[in-house]
């Protein structure tokens, strides 16, 4: 898989990751596999809509899918920690 795409837009999973502690409690939850994959979906669909370089989200969608199958963000279970290896995954 080619890796040479810009990385995710840090903005965008700040957001989502808010949103979505928000949703679900007031406290930040635990990030677990089915939160994991709502977070990916989300991310994917909102680049779908928004990103300036449309022809980049299947990319990126088809990069962070694959990190997610693999078990790549398994062991992540804080909110704050998995925002960030969205955002500093290798490029």
């Amino acid at each position: 898989m080619n890796n040479s795409f810009v990385r995710l837009p840090g903005w965008l999973c700040i957001v989502l990751l808010v949103l979505a502690c928000s949703l679900e409690t007031h406290a930040q939850p635990v990030v677990d596999a089915q939160l994991r994959q709502k977070l990916v979906d989300n991310i994917i669909r909102e680049l779908q809509t928004k990103y300036v370089a449309p022809e980049k989200t299947k990319v990126i969608g088809s990069y962070l899918r694959a990190k997610l199958q693999s078990g790549a963000y398994d062991k992540i279970e804080d909110a704050t920690a998995l925002a960030s290896a969205f955002t500093t995954d290798p490029a």
